[in-house]
């Protein structure tokens, strides 16, 4: 089973580490033996999350772009 958030990560090199650098969805895929269909719904899924915390704590797209 995947670990959802390290799929995440790779992807967008979320990591602390400096030297992290983001992966492609198949080089995500290889390293984690999932397909890429499967790291792209993750990586949707985190982002529509990150997306519902933002609406929920009152910002909009409007607000976090024009800051």
């Amino acid at each position: 089973m995947p670990n959802n958030k390290n799929a995440f990560s790779n992807r967008l090199a979320t990591s602390n580490a400096p030297s992290q650098t983001s992966h492609t969805l198949q080089e995500v895929a290889d390293i984690m033996e999932i397909s890429k269909e499967r790291v792209r719904q993750i990586e949707a899924k985190a982002l529509n999350k990150i997306r519902q915390r933002f609406l929920l704590n009152g910002f909009t797209q409007n607000n976090l772009l024009n800051n």
